[in-house]
């Protein structure tokens, strides 16, 4: 069975990659969130015409979190 299901995810991978390009990816920098890291991310929304991002930002010690918008 597990031989199927990886047969399986290896043929649907591949159909994927045939039909789509790759993602374009950049790294962001979420000015404000200081030495904090942002998590969660929104989908970018518009504000007053700006267009924002809301995060979670929280210290990796720490569980006391906040949202930001940048």
């Amino acid at each position: 069975m597990k031989e199927f299901i990886m047969n399986e995810m290896a043929v649907l991978l591949k159909e994927y990659r045939a039909g789509n390009e790759p993602a374009k990816v950049e790294r962001l920098a979420f000015v404000g969130a200081g030495d904090k890291d942002v998590y969660n991310i929104t989908a970018p929304f518009v504000v007053d015409g700006k267009e924002v991002i809301a995060g979670r930002i929280e210290a990796r010690d720490s569980e006391m979190a906040e949202i930001g918008f940048f």
